[in-house]
């Protein structure tokens, strides 16, 4: 019982700290070029979706251009899958700030089926797994 309460309030802590995150990025978006502004409004609408893909956000926002991605690159300076880790890995770093939350939970609401995918692109992004960066945090804290 103890560990289903918790679990709920770290679920409703990372809604409402998700829910700031993507506050903040659509605001900044508003500033983003004018070809990207439709493409940046459904991304940051569906996020953390699992669903949320290159080829998703294509149908979606009725993008015909195979080089979508090519022009999302001139304008936002990355194509649109590494738009997509960054702003989720930004969003999970936030997240590893707060020590009581769950890896697993993080890597759920940030839209990764699966810990172990979610830890290969965390990797990727800032050279060590999850568990390390929370353990660095709390080094500099000290």
């Amino acid at each position: 019982m103890a560990r289903e309460a918790s679990l709920i309030a770290q679920d409703r802590l990372i809604h409402e700290e998700l829910e700031k995150f993507i506050h903040r990025e659509k605001a900044q978006a508003a500033a983003s070029p004018n070809g990207v502004h439709t493409l940046l409004d459904f991304i940051h609408q569906n996020l953390f979706a699992r669903n949320l893909n290159v080829s998703a956000i294509k149908t979606a926002c009725h993008t015909k251009n195979n080089n979508v991605s090519t022009h999302f690159k001139k304008a936002m300076g990355m194509g649109l899958h590494q738009y997509l880790e960054h702003k989720r890995m930004a969003a999970a770093a936030m997240l590893l700030e707060k020590e009581e939350l769950n890896v697993f939970l993080i890597a759920s609401a940030v839209g990764y089926a699966h810990e172990e995918s979610f830890t290969r692109a965390f990797r990727r992004h800032f050279g060590c797994t999850p568990t390390a960066y929370r353990e660095k945090l709390a080094e500099k804290k000290c």
